[in-house]
């Protein structure tokens, strides 16, 4: 890892911990929906995840989960918000277990 990848990853993980100890108070959800927050979430979490989401069953149908820039990175790191509403899904419960399971599995 080099120095620059890491103090980023090391400044979104302090930011997840707060959320993780403060829960959707409003400088944590502020912070999660930083724009630099979901592009390491996507590029430097979501992409292995999703290759070993390939390994585990191909992908089918249009299975999406709808969700705030805070929520998105809170999924893509394994948690979900307090309050439900604030993402929704057509994709049905077993699918959402196995994305869960998924991104739990980080």
């Amino acid at each position: 890892m080099k120095a620059p990848f890491f103090a980023e990853h090391m400044r979104e993980e302090l930011i997840l911990h707060r959320w993780d100890l403060t829960g959707d108070d409003r400088t944590s959800v502020q912070s999660l929906t930083e724009p630099w927050m979901t592009e390491h979430s996507v590029v430097s979490v979501g992409q292995p995840l999703l290759e070993k989401g390939r390994r585990l069953a191909t992908p089918e149908g249009p299975a999406a989960i709808e969700s705030d820039a805070a929520v998105r990175v809170l999924l893509l790191w394994g948690r979900r918000p307090a309050d439900p509403n604030r993402w929704h899904s057509s994709a049905g419960p077993e699918t959402l277990l196995k994305v869960r399971a998924l991104l739990g599995g980080y």
